[in-house]
C-alpha cells in the first residue's frame, strides 16, 4: 500500500483528531507530493492512521487525512485484528497486529519491535 502526502490544509484536522490532541501546530514528518509505503493501518480515536517511515527515517503514525492512497495492494503477511474500544481495528504484520501489547510496543517504538520492523522491511526489499 502506498500513499502520497497532500498539501497540509485545515481540512486535515478533523474533530476526532482535535479531540485526540492534534492541532494545526502539529508537525508531520512528511513532504507534500512524496510517496510513502504504508507498514500498518490503525483506527484510533475515530480516525485512521498509517504507519510510515517519514522524511527523517523515523517510524511514525500519521493521520490518513494528510494523504491520498495511490496503491491499494497490501502484503500477504498482514492480518486484521480488533483490539478493544480504543483501537477497534489494526491491520498489519503479526508483530504489530497480533495483540494490544504488540501494537502498543510498536507505537512506543520498543527496540525489539523496531528491529522486527527493520528486518521485515529489509526482507521485502530483497
Amino acid at each position: 500500500m502506498k500513499i502520497v502526502a497532500l498539501e497540509k490544509k485545515s481540512e486535515w484536522l478533523t474533530q476526532s483528531l482535535i479531540e485526540a490532541g492534534f492541532s494545526e501546530d502539529n508537525e508531520m514528518d512528511v513532504k507534500a507530493g512524496n510517496t510513502y509505503e504504508v507498514h500498518a493501518v490503525v483506527v484510533w480515536s475515530d480516525s485512521v492512521f498509517y504507519q510510515i517511515v517519514g522524511e527523517s527515517e523515523v517510524i511514525s503514525w500519521v493521520p490518513s487525512t494528510l494523504f491520498q492512497v495511490v496503491e491499494t495492494s497490501i502484503p500477504e503477511d498482514w492480518i486484521i485484528n480488533s483490539l478493544d474500544l480504543e483501537v477497534p481495528l489494526v491491520i498489519g504484520p503479526n508483530f504489530v497486529s497480533a495483540s494490544k501489547e504488540a501494537y502498543s510496543e510498536m507505537v512506543e517504538l520498543v527496540p525489539t519491535k523496531v528491529r522486527e520492523f527493520k528486518t521485515r522491511i529489509a526482507s521485502l526489499e530483497r
